[in-house]
This record gives C-alpha cells, sequence and structure tokens, in this order.
C-alpha cells in the first residue's frame, strides 16, 4: 500500500518489540491501551520487529 504523507503527518515509533504475527486490530489496541493516542487521528504509528528486520505501520486514511 502507498501512504500519502504529508508535511502535517507526525510519526510515533512504539518503544518495544512487536509480534510481527499481530493484525490491524490488535495494533490498533496497543494505540489505543499502551500509546493513549487516538489511532483515527491520520497520524502513523511505527511498529518494529523482534528483530529488528521488518516494520509495519498503522496509519488512518479515511
Amino acid at each position: 500500500m502507498i501512504f500519502n504523507f504529508t508535511d502535517n503527518t507526525r510519526f510515533f515509533f512504539y518503544n518495544e518489540a512487536v509480534d510481527m504475527r499481530k493484525g490491524i486490530h490488535s495494533l490498533y489496541h496497543l494505540v489505543k491501551t499502551a500509546g493513549n493516542m487516538d489511532a483515527l487521528s491520520g497520524d502513523s504509528y511505527v511498529f518494529i520487529g523482534r528483530t529488528r528486520k521488518s516494520i509495519k505501520v498503522l496509519r488512518w486514511q479515511g
């Protein structure tokens, strides 16, 4: 998927390794509970795997 980032797009990095088997709902839950943030705000949330060889980006485009 291609994202359209603008100058106003903010990136937040989750500070712990994340199980890359987690899906969109689990990552959304991490943003809401651990980060106490609104995942539907248009900001981008970056999650890095335990081996640091993979990343996932969660962003609402709606």
